[in-house]
């Protein structure tokens, strides 16, 4: 039987792996669109300093003229629960080119925070606001639609998730058998617990196609596939298809919940 700790350890490397698409979209590799992030340094020229915004006001008419349309509607559509989904694209920005980590004492004290990371929070938020005060009513009734349906894709994932985690916690006796009669999938990893690299299920609830690890034995994956065919989730309606992949076993993860505002 496989330890813990190497279950553990295998299925953050496989996250990793599998949201590094995701992160490339979201920002951490990459800046926010085309804005420009500078590189910290503990000194500071006067005249950058000079340039940053000292108020939350003057730091979301900033963002108002910095940002292209497609990043602003990207901000405006969200709800205002969801905005943490900047924290690592828009707030990374913010925190480097305004100063929040090089000492615009202002800009945070005008933030009401000591920190940065509270502090583009926010602005983030101040920008929402002013991006939504601004809608037509044609914009606000397309907007709620778009949340309508955020919201509705949301209980779908949430459900999918936890039904995945179930079947998964279910079937683990049968899964180790498998691993001990065949191998595990990645024999250069031995520690690697999880039986699948991608599970796509269809808005009918059935599995359609499981992508094993390369390098996965044939008999281990008619063994695993046997027992993974098996399983069955509830129906959704705003998805043809979901892919579904394992967290921390056997926590796992709607894909298309990174993506469901494009």
């Amino acid at each position: 039987m496989m330890k813990d700790d190497d279950w553990k350890l295998a299925s953050w490397l496989r996250r990793l792996v599998a949201l590094l698409p995701v992160l490339f979209h979201i920002g951490i590799v990459a800046s926010f669109s085309g804005c420009q992030t500078p590189a910290g340094s503990g000194q500071v020229a006067a005249e950058q300093r000079a340039k940053w915004p000292k108020t939350v006001d003057e730091a979301v008419d900033r963002l108002m003229t910095e940002l292209n349309q497609a990043d602003l509607r990207a901000v405006r559509v969200r709800t205002e629960n969801d905005l943490i989904d900047f924290h690592m694209s828009l707030g990374l920005y913010i925190r480097n080119s305004y100063g929040l980590w090089q000492g615009n004492k202002a800009l945070l004290k005008s933030a009401g925070s000591g920190h940065p990371d509270d502090a583009s929070y926010v602005i983030i938020t101040g920008l929402w606001h002013k991006l939504n005060s601004r809608m037509t009513a044609t914009e606000r009734a397309s907007v709620a639609a778009k949340r309508a349906v955020v919201a509705r894709k949301y209980r779908s994932y949430d459900k999918l998730e936890a039904e995945c985690a179930s079947q998964l916690t279910k079937v683990r006796g049968e899964l180790e058998e498998c691993y001990r009669r065949h191998g595990v999938p990645l024999p250069e990893h031995p520690g690697l617990f999880e039986p699948y690299f991608a599970l796509y299920v269809g808005k009918s609830g059935h599995v359609r196609k499981i992508d094993f690890y390369r390098g996965t034995a044939p008999a281990l994956k008619a063994c695993l596939e046997k027992k993974i065919k098996a399983f069955t989730f509830s129906r959704f309606s705003d998805d043809e298809s979901v892919m579904i992949y394992i967290q921390n076993f056997p926590n796992c993860r709607v894909a298309e919940r990174d993506e469901v505002y494009k």
